[in-house]
């Protein structure tokens, strides 16, 4: 891994981080407590932003260099936080008040400071791991030869990749949304080449430390000593901690999960539009990162119907235009997938060799 291309890819992330965050705060109109929850999640919704940003470029205008890809989407991101750039102070002060929550908050007694030392130390094995070991799992692979495809093709257009003659003899039949898949696209982007995977096995420990701080703050944060705790139990979770350090989907699309569920607070209490809309693109974002995200949707509408206050009539209204946004996010996937396999998420039924009678799939 090229060190700078490292660099490069990461501040990216951090960069995309403010494109979210500054939109949100604007819809939402949060009490502070809220905005610093917002801040912690918009370091993970920051990314997805860019990697739905990356989609909409190789999808409407393929072909291009890679640096009218770049300079496109980075180009995006700052006219995005220029336009709501009225927050940027709510924006600091709540980071300001996370990083001295995890720093030098004098009340702060050894139990807390063991808590981040160990979270940090977790984060560290992960992305040591990670560096190290190759992509040798299936899904990591599948994930990464789909972004290798769709580098080298400048387009993606053609995903999924039903007809081998286009990729050079890759056969990647996938019915997901390109959340995850677009990040690496973006990684290759920023390293100038898909030969060996480099700055994309960091996405899975960036995600796993996103979705850690998100449970972190949900718990309490800085307000409780012991919030920092489920942050560890997290990590340290061994199916969790081994996904992410084989650079599976998994971190990604949990995080999406969490957002998708810690949002909702702020949007079963209100008529407003705007707020609503942006809870339904937070929830879009786990469909957009996996197709098992298209469960986000019923559950997010549920929640909605429980919750509200307005009686049937206003909590049917705020679910159909939460669900609504949430499913016009992904809406060209989801047509393309009914066009290409008959189903909008076909992922068993895509793939060919699961149709040989001689296989005994149902049965088995």
């Amino acid at each position: 891994m090229e060190p700078i291309a490292a660099l490069a890819f990461l501040g990216t992330l951090i960069f995309s981080a403010p494109a979210a965050l500054l939109p949100l705060l604007a819809a939402f109109n949060p009490r502070r407590i809220w905005v610093v929850r917002l801040t912690v999640l918009s370091i993970g919704l920051g990314p997805i932003l860019l990697a739905f940003l990356v989609t909409t470029a190789l999808t409407l205008v393929p072909g291009m260099s890679t640096t009218f890809y770049k300079g496109a989407v980075l180009g995006t991101l700052l006219v995005i936080v220029i336009l709501a750039r009225k927050e940027r102070h709510r924006a600091r002060a709540a980071l300001q008040y996370l990083v001295c929550s995890l720093t030098h908050r004098r009340e702060r007694g050894p139990i807390f400071r063991l808590g981040v030392l160990t979270a940090l130390f977790i984060v560290m094995t992960l992305v040591g791991l990670s560096i190290a070991m190759p992509l040798d799992e299936n899904d990591a692979l599948e994930y990464a030869g789909s972004a290798r495809a769709i580098y080298n093709l400048g387009s993606a257009v053609s995903y999924p990749f039903l007809d081998s003659n286009i990729t050079g003899g890759y056969y990647g039949p996938w019915s997901h949304a390109l959340g995850y898949i677009s990040l690496q696209v973006w990684g290759f982007l920023i390293q100038g080449h898909a030969a060996e995977a480099g700055v994309i096995k960091l996405i899975a420990p960036f995600f796993a430390l996103c979705t850690a701080l998100v449970v972190w703050t949900w718990l309490g944060g800085a307000r409780r000593t012991w919030a920092i705790w489920g942050a560890v139990v997290l990590l340290s979770t061994p199916l969790f901690y081994l996904s992410s350090s084989a650079n599976q989907i998994d971190a990604i699309r949990l995080f999406a999960f969490f957002g998708a569920g810690m949002i909702l607070p702020l949007a079963w209490g209100t008529q407003r539009i705007m707020p609503l809309v942006a809870c339904g693109a937070v929830a879009g974002s786990a469909l957009f990162t996996h197709s098992i995200g298209i469960l986000a949707i019923p559950i997010v509408g549920f929640v909605l119907l429980l919750k509200s206050p307005f009686g049937l009539r206003g909590s049917m209204r705020q679910a159909t235009i939460v669900c609504s946004v949430a499913i016009a996010l992904v809406s060209y996937r989801l047509a393309d997938n009914v066009i290409l396999f008959g189903s909008p998420i076909a992922d068993v039924g895509a793939v060919p060799v699961y149709a040989l009678p001689g296989l005994d799939w149902i049965g088995y």
